[in-house]
């Protein structure tokens, strides 16, 4: 270690020398002048000789570190024509595959490839030049991800290339091109383990990609396993030399260190590796592997109590998990972050049961063993809820201004005062106007847009901005009348612009922000305001109110009318009958997220079985496996409209409010159908009290949308019990229907 740390101490020093007396003045000059006056006084020191390396290297870096990687591209393709040497050339290569602009890439090496060969230096640029190659085939999709075992050993540069392609893919929310970079990245990683595990925590799991998991999980035992095997045969050594338990001699004893080190270490790891497959198992209910892992590899592992105790409840053995899970929360060797998580799990379990008082005791111990490592972590979010469902709004407004700074910190370069003064005045919005960043997720922008319709909704003359998705940007625009609406770039979806765009359009953004939420358009549309918010603001200013705000009752958002023409011809060439919207779960599914949600198949047979409904399927991540089994099943027939439910969001609206009523569980889709006027039934089947702060003084009602009319497991006695209550409420319907059109008859004749 302190080897180590002498050889890191010159580039700290390096570092800190860099970022003092370029990066810290660069950023003041170009926040003053602009990027393209410092670049031109940049330009003079290039022509000297023996100065042009330094300055082309730094001044890279530096419009690099700083986020404007266009300016970067544009300082590197004068350099390389000023001087096109098959450095600088290899250098612009380079860059263009870090901006992502693979195009400019692929076409630049064609041209310049021989004449970099052909330098009299060429073996230097080889491996260079190769690592471009590679990514470029990857890029350009010549070689599958199953077939890059090539990488190993090829260097940091193409490993680093594909990990840092994984966090694209994740910040895009694209989990497809998640599984296919991280692939990539495994195998030019030789599957290490250490890397397996931190990929798999960091970038796998957020994406439920379960299956692959424990695929990569495997392939790393089995690569620590040779290490071991051969990391014995090393320690044995050669006939003839001291081996085994001969320790005689300075040489002996460093051996059996070293070897006692390594062991632990190998063994840790190896521990670490089967309790993420043993948690992997428990996401997707695979119990008896479980149990093996248990039984075989786990025997001695202080955290075998958690797996142990999350299996019994998963099986109902809800006593012996409980008392496994408490020996976990006490036992002190275990750290802080895991008793937390413990904690979290028995609150979680004693609220299905609806001991809520027991519940919140140990909320409150997961918050304070575990604090606020991110913003709104599960558990704290739970205990939230559960105040707030119990009329305890103050306790639940602490709890979130004690939040909130961990949101704001991925902003800071937007805030014109601190969060923590604005808490301590309760300012959550200026009254001078702001610009809110959005773009969390379109379902919870939506209720965080109606919370600040019941706060602020009553300023007149008062502008604001906000970032939105793409596919909300009419909606907004139409419905806040006094907003200026700018839409977020994206790589996916149908306003989807190419990878190079997304990254160019983040060109001059800090990288210290949060470049998800924002990209230069946005960050320069916030600066035009007195004042920025974010989304997640109102939540504490709504909260702080208490149960005595509501929204007004009317639609949030303004369908357009040919939308809705639209959906009313494709409905008339439907059977007669109750229209009725349906949705049953998340996209995101695994054993814990699907307590709050229904299965099509095995729990709506008391409302598919009805007659006089027509059912319009509104699930967006539906498969048709399903749909084929339900109506199989219940001899129903189950219509999907012909948009795409996911991203034609303007024609999924339309189509809600033309339905008799749309039933929908806490997603997305509930909560824009409710927005846009819908008559929506809330499927509240969690076994949790997420929502329930959300009802009326009248218990049914919501105060965001009155329009939304919950049916919750708390009344109702689970998802059965709510799924046949709403089968009774339809089958009313449909009686009250058939007595209706004589009326209306009498009424005419009259």
């Amino acid at each position: 270690m302190r080897f180590r740390s002498a050889r890191g101490a010159p580039r700290t020093l390096v570092s800190g020398v860099y970022t003092v007396f370029v990066l810290w003045p660069a950023s003041l000059l170009i926040g003053l002048f602009g990027v393209r006056p410092i670049t031109a006084l940049a330009k003079p020191w290039a022509y000297i000789p023996g100065v042009r390396a330094i300055v082309s290297f730094v001044w890279r870096h530096t419009l690099l570190r700083l986020g404007y990687s266009s300016s970067a591209v544009d300082w590197a393709e004068w350099v390389c024509r000023r001087w096109p040497t098959p450095r600088n050339k290899l250098s612009l290569l380079e860059l263009y595959v870090t901006v992502r602009d693979f195009d400019h890439a692929a076409s630049k090496l064609g041209v310049e490839r021989k004449n970099i060969l052909a330098h009299k230096h060429a073996a230097r640029f080889l491996d260079r030049i190769g690592d471009v190659e590679t990514m470029l085939a990857m890029e350009g999709g010549e070689v599958n991800p199953e077939e890059t075992s090539f990488a190993v050993g090829r260097g940091e540069a193409v490993s680093q290339y594909f990990y840092q392609r994984i966090w694209d893919a994740h910040s895009a929310t694209d989990v497809a091109r998640v599984r296919r970079h991280a692939a990539s990245y495994f195998n030019a990683v030789g599957f290490d383990p250490e890397a397996v595990i931190y990929v798999c925590d960091t970038l796998l799991v957020p994406n439920a990609l379960w299956a692959d998991m424990l695929e990569v999980l495997e392939r790393a035992l089995t690569v620590l396993e040779r290490k071991v095997q051969t990391s014995s045969r090393f320690q044995d050594g050669p006939p003839g030399r001291a081996s085994g338990g001969d320790t005689r001699g300075p040489g002996g004893l460093r051996r059996l260190l070293s070897g006692l080190l390594r062991d632990d270490g190998d063994s840790n790891i190896r521990e670490d590796l089967y309790l993420r497959k043993a948690g992997a198992f428990l996401e997707i209910g695979e119990y008896e592997k479980i149990r093996h892992i248990l039984d075989t590899e786990l025997t001695t592992s202080i955290y075998a109590v958690i797996i142990e105790g999350r299996l019994a409840l998963s099986q109902n053995r809800v006593a012996d998990g409980r008392a496994l899970l408490t020996q976990a929360l006490t036992d002190r060797r275990l750290p802080a972050g895991q008793r937390a998580e413990v904690a979290g799990l028995l609150a979680e379990n004693y609220e299905e049961e609806r001991k809520y008082s027991t519940a919140r005791q140990y909320y409150v111990s997961c918050l304070k063993i575990g604090g606020l490592p991110y913003y709104l972590p599960p558990q704290v979010w739970r205990l939230i809820s559960l105040c707030a469902a119990e009329n305890q709004y103050e306790e639940a407004a602490l709890i979130m201004d004690m939040a909130l700074p961990q949101s704001w910190k991925h902003f800071t370069p937007l805030a014109r005062k601190p969060i923590h003064k604005r808490l301590r005045k309760r300012e959550m919005v200026s009254p001078h106007g702001a610009f809110i960043v959005g773009c969390w997720g379109v379902g919870d922008d939506v209720i965080r847009m109606a919370m600040f319709d019941a706060l602020y909704g009553d300023r007149p003359g008062v502008k604001y901005g906000l970032s939105c998705d793409p596919r909300m940007t009419g909606l907004y625009a139409r419905s806040f009348e006094n907003f200026e609406v700018v839409p977020i770039s994206r790589m996916n979806g149908p306003f989807a612009v190419s990878e190079a765009e997304y990254y160019r359009l983040r060109d001059g953004v800090p990288p210290s922000v949060d470049r998800g939420r924002l990209d230069f358009q946005v960050y320069k549309a916030a600066k035009r305001y007195p004042d920025v918010s974010l989304t997640e603001d109102f939540m504490n200013a709504f909260f702080r109110v208490g149960s005595d705000i509501r929204r007004r009752n009317e639609p949030m958002f303004k369908v357009l009318p040919e939308k809705r023409e639209e959906a009313k011809r494709w409905l008339s060439t439907l059977p007669p009958g109750i229209k009725v919207g349906i949705t049953w779960r998340s996209g995101t599914r695994n054993i814990e997220r699907d307590k709050s949600y229904t299965d099509i198949v095995k729990d709506w047979g008391d409302i598919l079985r009805l007659k006089g409904l027509t059912f319009i399927n509104l699930q967006y991540s539906w498969e048709s496996e399903e749909l084929e089994e339900a109506q199989s099943r219940y001899g129903c027939v189950i219509h999907t409209p012909e948009f795409d439910l996911k991203h034609d969001l303007e024609d999924l609206l339309a189509m809600s409010v033309e339905l008799d009523v749309v039933i929908a569980p806490g997603t997305a889709t509930r909560d824009l159908c409710a927005a846009a006027g819908a008559e929506l039934w809330a499927l509240t089947t969690t076994p949790f009290l997420p929502d329930l702060w959300r009802l009326d003084a009248d218990g049914v009602s919501d105060r965001l949308f009155p329009n939304m009319t919950h049916v919750t497991s708390n009344e109702f006695g689970g998802k059965q019990g709510v799924l046949k209550e709403m089968a009774r409420r339809l089958q009313a319907m449909v009686e009250a229907a058939t007595v209706q059109p004589p009326r209306r008859r009498r009424r005419a004749a009259g």
